[in-house]
């Protein structure tokens, strides 16, 4: 049993939890400080060992051999050396020893998973979070630690699994249904105010997703223990079932769905409309978590934005509400004895997946990798609560866990350890054998009570309520801007309900927990435990469905309208067989590769360009400038490369190119300058800063200073420039910083207003990116500057978005369909000229 000597192993477990947690919620910045001391001996220091405000530096990590040199081991952690020129702190480290370590630490925990005596068991799981919190101060800075106990960790929470499973079995036949627990309600309580704090962006909340993961366990164990009870009791039918799984969920998101929808036609923008249309229809076939991984999250619109975004998780639920219960019925009836270990199963394939070499985002959306959570709820359903027999001590523990997990991680959703944490303490309140007394009163406050009754209507209202309300903001925070252009009338009350502070988004949390509680003492509490369809039911099913036809085909239709605009001839029409010739004549092959971000994607004209004969191929992705020796990146992923295989692909691509054009270019200014582009009226805040990084084979990352990048860019040109290739280089395109999309649904005759802003604010935004192109000198270069084309030429001093009813942009920084066409054409006289020369 778990005694007190476990229960005081949690509790310093916890501590340091808290303390983890906490440093990481204030994260020192790992910039250091240090002097320029000659007798700085190596391997005798830290690199916080060295204080000083005259420099700062950066640590970089040195993989050293530590065998048969076993004198390495002490320049583990330490200063090695200090690169005075590039600002760097070289620090040892030891790929083999995190090896070594982490191969023990998989024996040490799988001879664990069977130990008997559970609290020697929880000492070892103190003892790795005591490391793991020990490696900011004892081993301050090996990377290695941090790799390794986030897959220890997780690994150890499998053996505690695997231990509580096969020593506290409880018989199948015995499960019976449960009564109403309002220790669990009031989880709900906790988990729903959590995530709509999360979204509402309040301090001391960025875990507050977390209570999402929490909804998934207690979601596993109430459908475990009301269909296993049902089977006990031969009163399971799958018609039942599904009929009161459809009564439970859809109504509600039905009702949800038909008030977005009206919604998005008053307040969304064309783009936002068909991405909502998407949303839509994939949220009705339960497979919205597929779309929006799926979505291309660069040109979609912000997830604060999008009405839809949190359905994905209840997609998830509805798929394990699917085949769950036909994998149980069939386990369950074949052995039932076998139940506990395919789910146990189940929980190791999805966490081991959780610990590969996957995108963040397929962590966080796709089914296989969250399963484990709705598993373990399951799982506790076959746990033998008497035997276990936790004592009233692990329950509160239970409690403070999840709050100090919401409280003190941070925002990274796709990290296991974080969701580990607050998912034992979930375990440890539903382990307990019954209410604890004390505390019902509190539970069953009738505020706390109806919350967490309310918890599943506030969950669907929540976003919508927030993104139509930001959508409502930015579009009068644009007109706003747009003040020196077009008439706009400023509104006191409008100043103040999207004003910055939090008093708007109180009004909104007021109205979304109203709603919510409306939501289900109205339709909720109508539906809820009837096995059969009513006419409600089926009114709000055709109505659904309904508009999702409608908007599945408008969607069609606007596709078909857009890709109509692609037959028309454009203005270099004329040019191509001049250009055409001169190709044949310096024996340059009729093929294009396009290299660079999103500022490169010009399908309409490269569609034209194959429609005469011209091969191209694309290495384009958003946010990923190509050079060839660094990778992008930026501040919150940890320096993580970006499009590494898209990267990789490019360099292997282009080595082989011959005799052929190479179209090269991106919004440069966006990976070196450190601030949003302000144009005089407001900042482009939908294009955040980018930063290079170097990636080595021994992995040591370092951010790319200007001279590296105006060096490492030089000589990528210089190599591409090789055998034959003619390399175009298309400068930055002036930033609108105005959604220009947004403005055109939301100024009427948007086409005849002249929209423009100061040259200066471009050119002080874009000198050092135009420094280093004018730099290259190669021969086989041909540059496009496209500040010529949209600044100083339309009206002298100013960067036009739109002039004399012709616009040129279609968003934010890129330019439309117009406005390549008048960079193309210009390229296509530059490489003339140049052909001719």
């Amino acid at each position: 049993m778990f005694r007190k000597s476990t229960f005081i192993a949690l509790i310093f477990l916890t501590g340091l939890i808290c303390l983890y947690s906490f440093q990481i919620f204030f994260q020192y910045n790992e910039n250091l400080t240090i002097i320029n001391d000659d007798n700085l001996k190596p391997c005798e220091y830290f690199a916080s060992d060295l204080e000083s405000e005259k420099l700062i530096f950066e640590n970089r990590y040195q993989d050293l051999p530590i065998f048969p040199e076993i004198e390495n081991l002490n320049c583990i952690g330490k200063i090695i050396d200090i690169d005075f020129t590039n600002q760097e702190v070289i620090v040892g480290s030891s790929t083999l020893l995190s090896n070594i370590f982490e191969f023990f630490g998989y024996i040490f925990l799988f001879f664990f998973s069977f130990i008997k005596k559970s609290k020697n068991l929880m000492f070892v799981f103190a003892g790795f979070l005591l490391i793991e919190w020990s490696k900011n101060n004892i081993f301050q800075y090996i990377e290695i630690w941090d790799n390794i106990l986030k897959k220890i960790i997780p690994l150890y929470f499998l053996s505690l699994i695997v231990h509580i499973f096969f020593n506290f079995k409880k018989d199948y036949s015995e499960i019976k249904k449960n009564k109403f627990r309002y220790d669990i309600n009031f989880l709900r309580f906790i988990s729903v105010i959590s995530v709509v704090f999360y979204h509402i962006e309040i301090p001391f909340f960025e875990a507050g997703w977390l209570g999402v993961d929490v909804f998934f366990v207690i979601s596993g164990y109430l459908i475990c223990n009301s269909l296993v009870s049902k089977l006990n009791d031969e009163q399971f039918t799958f018609k039942d079932f599904y009929y009161r799984r459809i009564n439970r969920i859809l109504p509600s998101l039905y009702v949800v769905l038909i008030f977005s929808f009206l919604l998005s036609r008053i307040i969304l923008s064309d783009k936002g409309i068909r991405e909502f249309n998407n949303s839509f229809v994939s949220v009705i076939g339960f497979l919205s978590n597929y779309y929006f991984r799926g979505n291309n999250l660069y040109t979609a619109e912000p997830s604060g934005l999008v009405p839809l975004l949190h359905a994905w998780s209840l997609s998830i639920e509805e798929q394990f509400y699917f085949f769950f219960p036909l994998l149980i019925f069939i386990v369950f009836r074949l052995k039932k004895e076998f139940t506990g270990y395919v789910v146990t199963i189940l929980i190791f394939y999805s966490i081991f997946l959780n610990l590969g070499n996957y995108e963040a985002n397929d962590i966080f959306y796709i089914t296989k990798f969250r399963i484990w959570e709705l598993c373990l709820g399951v799982l506790l359903v076959f746990i033998n609560k008497d035997r276990l027999s936790l004592s009233k001590h692990f329950y509160y523990l239970g409690y403070l866990i999840i709050v100090c997990s919401i409280l003190l991680f941070n925002n990274e959703v796709e990290s296991l350890l974080p969701k580990i944490v607050t998912l034992l303490g979930v375990s440890l309140i539903i382990l307990k054998k019954e209410d604890n007394l004390k505390f019902k009163n509190f539970f069953s406050n009738s505020f706390i009570s109806l919350i967490g009754l309310s918890s599943y209507s506030i969950y669907l209202y929540h976003q919508p309520i927030f993104a139509f309300y930001r959508n409502l903001k930015e579009n009068y925070l644009i007109k706003k801007s747009l003040s020196e252009f077009v008439y706009f009338k400023e509104n006191l009350f409008l100043n103040y309900l999207f004003d910055d502070s939090f008093l708007p988004y109180i009004f909104l949390l007021t109205i979304t927990l109203l709603i919510g509680v409306f939501s289900y003492k109205k339709i909720e509490l109508e539906f809820i435990g009837s096995d059969s369809f009513n006419s409600k039911n089926l009114i709000l099913f055709f109505l659904t469905i309904s508009i999702g036809v409608f908007v599945y085909f408008e969607n069609i239709n606007n596709s078909i309208a857009l890709k109509s605009t692609d037959n028309e001839i454009p203005m270099y029409n004329d040019r191509m067989p001049e250009l055409e010739n001169l190709l044949a004549q310096k024996k340059i092959n009729k093929s294009i590769y396009v290299v660079g971000d999103s500022h490169m994607d010009m399908e309409k004209q490269f569609n034209y360009f194959r429609i005469k004969g011209f091969e191209i191929e694309r290495f384009i992705e958003g946010n990923c400038f190509y050079i060839k020796n660094l990778y992008v990146s930026d501040l919150e992923s940890n320096l993580e490369p970006w499009c590494k295989d898209l990267h990789n692909q490019t360099k292997d691509s282009l080595s082989n190119v011959e005799n052929s054009i190479i179209l090269y270019g991106g919004i440069l200014p966006n990976y070196i300058e450190k601030e949003q582009f302000y144009n005089g009226y407001v900042f482009n805040e939908r294009r955040t800063p980018k930063l290079f990084i170097r990636d080595d084979q021994s992995q040591e990352k370092n951010i790319a200073q200007y001279t590296d990048i105006k060096y490492e860019l030089d000589l990528t040109i210089t190599e591409l420039a090789k055998n034959g290739n003619i390399i175009i280089i298309i400068y930055p395109v002036p930033e609108a910083a105005w959604n220009i999309e947004k403005i055109n649904n939301l100024i009427p005759n948007f086409e005849k207003i002249d929209l423009h802003y100061n040259y200066d604010f471009f050119y002080s935004r874009a000198k050092s990116s135009i420094n280093i192109y004018d730099s290259l000198t190669n021969d086989n270069i041909v540059k496009v500057k496209p500040s010529m084309l949209f600044c100083n030429s339309y009206i002298k001093g100013r960067c036009v978005i739109s002039y004399n009813g012709n616009l040129f942009y279609e968003d934010y920084d890129h330019l439309n369909s117009s406005g390549n066409e008048i960079l193309i054409t210009n390229m296509i006289d530059n490489l003339i000229y140049k052909l001719k020369k």
